[in-house]
């Protein structure tokens, strides 16, 4: 004999059921793209100010090769114990620069080309954008902006360096107090140093890049950064600082560089 069993009824979930298991799957997806936007945020950061540290690093290990050879004469590679002190000629001006204001600044740089490398039957050394010059010529290194961009203008041509520079500002270290410790006694700017025929007076430069990020939404409101000025002491108080009119970040480098051929013993 077959037993009968009773007929099992079948039930779904009901609708306050699907609403919660619904609601908890929102929370739970909300939660997961939260962690994930907040990581991507911090990763974009970190990629960003990894990129403007190399920026400002190289742009100012560019500029501070060019620096140590100012001044340099033509004899320095043929003859590597000679200490040498200038240019030997008026054609030749080992620093030199304008001062742009409330733009950025620019800066000039001469020396000898020396016997670095052989071109056909001549021997000389290449400029900031690759020229070959031959020895015993001038080179010229102006370094400014143009735009964003940091450049050098060599002896034919123009070179960006690097980009997302807002900013280049210099200050040159005078040595006026005539006495033998070859040290900076102030640091001016470049109108200073014209209005008081410095020129040979400068042993040393200081200069300072503002870098932004190559990315926007970095920050939830601008950012207040230090600004050159700030960096570099000729601004104090609320005027050493800018807020920035977009949500990029910013950063500022300085070094400070010794004119070697102006001194007879530097670093």
């Amino acid at each position: 004999m077959i037993a009968a069993y009773p007929a099992m009824r079948q039930r779904g979930f009901s609708l306050i059921e699907l609403l919660i298991a619904m609601a908890i799957g929102l929370v739970l997806v909300a939660g997961i793209g939260t962690i994930y936007l907040g990581s991507h945020q911090t990763y974009r950061i970190q990629e960003n100010s990894a990129r403007m540290q190399e920026t400002g690093r190289y742009a100012l290990d560019y500029l501070g090769r060019s620096l140590r050879q100012s001044g340099a004469d033509a004899g320095i590679s043929a003859n590597m114990s000679a200490v040498t002190t200038q240019c030997a000629s008026a054609s030749c001006v080992p620093v030199d620069g304008t001062e742009g204001g409330a733009a950025t600044d620019s800066l000039t740089i001469q020396f000898y080309a020396g016997q670095d490398e052989q071109s056909g039957s001549n021997w000389g050394a290449r400029d900031c954008t690759g020229t070959f010059v031959n020895a015993d010529q001038v080179i010229t290194h102006l370094f400014a902006l143009n735009g964003t961009d940091f450049r050098c203008t060599g002896t034919a041509q123009t070179q960006p360096i690097v980009s997302n520079v807002e900013d280049f500002q210099i200050l040159y270290g005078l040595d006026l107090d005539g006495s033998s410790n070859q040290s900076a006694d102030r640091y001016a700017t470049a109108t200073e140093v014209e209005d008081g025929a410095w020129w040979s007076n400068v042993i040393s430069v200081r200069v300072c890049l503002l870098v932004r990020s190559d990315d926007l939404g970095l920050t939830s409101s601008a950012q207040r950064y230090l600004n050159c000025a700030g960096a570099l002491g000729t601004s104090t108080g609320n005027d050493a600082y800018t807020t920035a009119g977009d949500t990029r970040i910013r950063r500022t480098f300085i070094a400070t560089y010794t004119l070697r051929n102006r001194v007879s013993s530097a670093p």
